[in-house]
């Protein structure tokens, strides 16, 4: 959950806080949301796969 979150929250920071613009339009939307698309499949395959996740419980 942070691994997700923690981009999102630096976005927040830097626009909010930092003053710093973000791009709009579509491509550029389309391309941070695919982004984020891949960041969360990321973490969702690696905690599948993890060596000390896939051991059996006993």
């Amino acid at each position: 959950m942070i691994v997700v979150l923690d981009p999102l929250v630096g976005i927040g920071i830097g626009a909010l806080w930092l003053g710093e613009q973000l791009r709009t339009g579509p491509w550029p939307i389309i391309g941070q949301v695919l982004a984020l698309a891949v960041l969360v499949v990321g973490v969702a395959v690696l905690s599948v796969r993890a060596p000390h996740a896939a051991r059996e419980q006993r």
